[in-house]
């Protein structure tokens, strides 16, 4: 669904596309280096796609997506990398997969601020919120689908623990 509001400012489409840009293309690397997660990130830079293609046209969806998944990223990682996360920007630990990771969660914490910038202009326009939910609650039950369906065994595990379950 398209909104009637005036376009977005340039800084809001640059942002949400390297942001998004930047997450697929460390899916891509991550993949290059464990086969065992290649058709899982193929299928989560779907989101991503998205999440640029109907923030361009102005979609509280896609707002409501890239908030959602953002947050919900940052949740995983907070919750199941803290540790290793910590070691690292201590500098008590180096591992390329854990720098990697470190900058995929900040480019999400980007991605969720210029979402909520971008959807707080919809805001003002009736009935922006339903889609907005609905966007992103769709956004995280695929996420989850596409996780208990296609991650391998540790990567489950992860979203489980993070998740509680």
């Amino acid at each position: 669904m398209e909104s009637t509001s005036p376009v977005q400012p340039r800084w809001l489409r640059i942002v949400i596309t390297a942001c998004a840009g930047f997450f697929m293309f460390a899916l891509f690397i991550a993949a290059a280096f464990q086969p065992s997660i290649r058709l899982l990130h193929v299928l989560q830079a779907i989101i991503y796609v998205a999440v640029i293609a109907l923030t361009r046209r102005n979609s509280a969806w896609g707002f409501g997506a890239g908030c959602f998944i953002g947050a919900f990223w940052l949740y995983i990682s907070i919750r199941g990398a803290a540790q290793p996360l910590w070691l690292l920007l201590t500098g008590r630990l180096f591992r390329a997969d854990l720098a990697l990771e470190l900058l995929a969660t900040l480019a999400h914490l980007c991605l969720l601020v210029a979402c909520v910038a971008g959807f707080w202009r919809l805001a003002r326009v009736p009935r922006s919120w339903l889609p907005f939910l609905a966007g992103g609650s769709l956004t995280i039950a695929y996420f989850l689908l596409i996780v208990f369906a296609t991650a391998p065994p540790y990567s489950v595990y992860l979203v489980r623990k993070a998740l509680g379950i």
